[in-house]
């Protein structure tokens, strides 16, 4: 089952995702329901690579979207994901 298709790669600066997540979390299999994740790669001053995320097109998840919006907003969605994720990749 799909959670997410790889929309656009323009190596080595920018990813477009199409995010099959619905709003409670399950996977979205309509893609036409999907929300959209963008990644974009850029060096540093210090040598580091920083890494904003754009989740946007929470329309498409209907009436639920946007709420979904908010709660990935909030410190239990993308804060709390990405804390996590940069946890996991210091661990090694």
């Amino acid at each position: 089952m799909d959670w997410s298709r790889l929309l656009q790669v323009e190596p080595p600066s920018r990813l477009r995702i199409l995010w099959q997540i619905a709003p409670d979390r399950t996977p979205q299999p309509d893609p036409a329901q999907a929300s959209e994740i963008e990644l974009v790669f850029t060096s540093t001053p210090s040598g580091g690579t920083e890494v904003p995320l754009t989740h946007d097109a929470f329309e498409r998840c209907g009436e639920a979207g946007a709420d979904y919006r908010t709660e990935m907003a909030s410190e239990y969605g993308w804060p709390l994901i990405l804390a996590k994720f940069t946890e996991h990749a210091l661990k090694g």
